[in-house]
Formats: C-alpha cells, sequence, structure tokens
C-alpha cells in the first residue's frame, strides 16, 4: 500500500499533528461538539480498546498496527485501495453500527502515559470544531486551569488509559508468543494491500503449547485474537459500502461546523454507538 495508507491512520494523524494541551498555547482557544464525522473520512484506521473490541468486531474488520513499537488493535475504516472512509458518507455521516471511541472524543485525544497516572490530553489544531470564538466552549479559565466543561470530558474518560493500557499488554503478549505476523504473509482480500498492518497468523495459533495458550487467556490476549480473526469477514461489508458510495451520485458537501454544543450533549454522544461504554470507563476508572 504504501506509505499513502500508513500516513491515513488515526494513530499517525494523531502522532504527526496532534498537541499536548497547555494554558500557554491553548489558553486562547475554544472549542464545540462534533456534529459530523467528515474530520475522519481520510483515515483508514482508528485503534481500539478491550473494553469496546466486541462491538467494533460485529461492525468492522480488525487488525493491528504499532504505536512507539507495540501493537494496537485497529478498526480498519477502508476496504479498498482509494481515496478516503468507506464508513464516512460523502456528507460526513457514520455509516456503520458502532463509532471506535477515540473518534467520538474528536477534536481531542487520551494519551495514556504508563509511566504516570494520568492521561495526557491531545488537540487536533486543524480541527473545524477548534475555533477562537468567545461564543464557544473555553478550554482554560482564567486561572489556567481546565474550563470546567473540559474538565468533565476528561473525568468522564479517566478509565480510558486503563482499558488501554490493558489493550496494548495483550497486544503485546500476541507479538511475544509469535503469532502476530505482518498482514500481507496472512491475509488476501481482492487486491488490497496491507502492508503495515499485522494480524493473527492462525497455523501459528494452533501450534502454540496449551500452557502458552493459558496465559494469553489469563492476559485476555486470546479473546482479542479470536475476536480480530472473527471480524475479519467484515472486510466484505465495508468494502460494499465503499463501492455502494462510489457507484451512487454525491450526496452533498461535507458538513460543517454550525454551533456550540451543550457539554452534556457531547458526554452523550461519547456513550452512544453502544451500551454505554464511555460510562463503564468511568466506573472502572472509580474503582481505582
Amino acid at each position: 500500500m504504501t506509505e499513502n495508507w500508513q500516513l491515513r491512520t488515526f494513530l499517525r494523524h494523531v502522532g504527526d499533528r496532534f498537541e499536548p494541551l497547555s494554558p500557554e498555547r491553548h489558553g486562547s482557544v475554544y472549542w464545540k461538539r462534533h456534529t459530523s464525522f467528515a474530520f475522519a473520512a481520510a483515515y483508514r484506521s482508528a485503534p481500539v480498546v478491550l473494553d469496546e473490541i466486541d462491538r467494533v468486531g460485529a461492525s468492522m474488520p480488525i487488525l493491528f498496527e504499532t504505536q512507539g513499537g507495540a501493537p494496537m488493535p485497529c478498526a480498519v475504516m477502508q476496504a479498498g485501495n482509494g481515496p478516503g472512509s468507506d464508513v464516512v458518507s460523502d456528507a460526513g455521516a457514520w455509516q456503520v453500527a458502532y463509532v471506535p471511541a477515540c473518534l467520538r472524543m474528536h477534536p481531542f485525544a487520551l494519551c495514556p502515559d504508563r509511566a504516570g497516572d494520568g492521561v495526557r490530553l491531545l488537540l487536533d489544531p486543524d480541527s473545524p470544531w477548534i475555533s477562537h470564538s468567545p461564543a464557544d466552549l473555553p478550554l482554560y479559565d482564567h486561572t489556567g486551569a481546565l474550563a470546567a466543561d473540559l474538565a468533565r470530558v476528561t473525568e468522564f474518560f479517566g478509565g480510558y488509559r486503563r482499558s488501554w493500557l490493558a489493550t496494548r499488554d495483550a497486544a503485546q503478549a500476541l507479538s511475544d508468543a509469535g503469532i502476530l505476523k505482518p498482514a500481507p504473509q496472512v491475509l488476501r482480500f481482492r487486491d488490497v494491500d496491507f502492508t503495515g498492518y499485522h494480524a493473527v497468523d492462525r497455523a501459528a495459533l494452533n501450534g502454540l503449547a496449551p500452557q502458552k495458550l493459558a496465559d494469553l487467556m489469563r492476559q485476555d490476549a486470546l479473546r482479542l485474537a479470536f475476536l480480530h480473526l472473527g471480524s475479519l469477514h467484515k472486510l466484505e461489508h465495508i468494502a460494499q459500502i465503499g463501492q455502494a458510495r462510489a457507484q451512487a451520485a454525491p450526496r452533498g458537501a461535507p458538513a460543517t461546523p454550525e454551533k456550540a454544543a451543550r457539554t452534556d450533549a457531547f458526554l452523550e454522544a461519547l456513550a452512544q454507538s453502544g451500551d454505554s461504554d464511555a460510562d463503564y470507563f468511568v466506573e472502572k476508572d472509580a474503582r481505582t
């Protein structure tokens, strides 16, 4: 595929373009809740965590990509070699049942820090949902502390850090077991080039000793492997959505920001598309 595919993954975009929030840089910056997924139209994949992996696999195929040398499961949003995502319409509508949590956070991203107890909050400075208008929601108050609305969002996703790290550990266990292989070696689907991604090698998985399988089960890695393998049939579903979109007449220009939304509406949007995984994150975090 090629570098073009890799440059368009969510993880690569976060690493290249997102900025850590700071009162010095963003003290006069404002935000609003997104009402369109047009921002995700260029993504071919987005990372997912164990707490949502069942729902992701029911809607989209799951592969693995690396972040800082560590593997991470990701939802594949493009099952062809076209220029954009198959699951976002021309009008910015999401077209499958579940939206990965990382995309519902936009224009923010959470970067868990393994060395610390908190979550680094990042910002997409190029997002149309970031502004310099006082009519929108501030990022910081006059003292340099997180503004109340943003503090609520940060609190809301405190448990995401735990799930992210658990997911990365489970994926690393699969890699250490020698069953994650470059996807082009073990996966064939039409003429799609999966260079840069990894998938479970079924033969290697079947050849693992019982003790190693037991170890992977305890780490939740075996569940991750099976859900990944069970999701691959969704490649055809995603491809069909993309084909239908390509054959249809344009549905209109991508949606653009209209007005600021209440923060409680933003939180409701984070919890949608599932049985309130965001609430689950909060409850888990409250128990830590």
